[in-house]
């Protein structure tokens, strides 16, 4: 008799884990990215954004556009270099 029980509580965790698995599984193949994303480079992009942003307002001037445009890609490559070197032996 415990052992029906013991088999049959097992049965129901195992089909609610398979259905919880499932829909993780179904999200990450609808948009594979979501696994692999990056936070450096979803940062660097947000950032990228918010200064586009910023030129399309009008708030700076295309000159400083450029200037910032140019700082956060020398920024990002540098975190970058700075991440491989420390992975890499």
């Amino acid at each position: 008799m415990m052992m029906k029980f013991f088999i049959l509580i097992l049965s129901c965790l195992l089909v609610s884990a398979c259905s919880y698995g499932e829909q993780r599984i179904q999200k990450v193949m609808d948009d594979p990215i979501e696994l692999l994303k990056d936070p450096l480079t979803v940062e660097h992009k947000q950032a990228m954004t918010d200064l586009e942003q910023a030129y399309l307002n009008e708030d700076i001037t295309y000159a400083e556009y450029l200037e910032q445009k140019k700082q956060l890609e020398e920024d990002y490559t540098r975190q970058v270099q700075k991440r491989e070197a420390w992975i890499e032996p």
